[in-house]
């Protein structure tokens, strides 16, 4: 693999992160960013923050 492709494929994954986080996460209420569903992590933002960063 040569360094095109990596840039290609990183900035590729960039741009998909950005596009989910704009259409679901950001429009999320504080309340429902937090609030704990029961299962995995709990709340949204634990899914995305580690649980030791918090």
């Amino acid at each position: 693999m040569n360094t095109d492709a990596i840039r290609h494929f990183y900035g590729y994954h960039f741009d998909q992160n950005r596009r989910l986080w704009n259409a679901f996460i950001a429009r999320l209420t504080p309340e429902q960013y937090t609030r704990d569903m029961g299962y995995s992590h709990g709340s949204v933002r634990d899914q995305i923050v580690q649980p030791d960063q918090c």
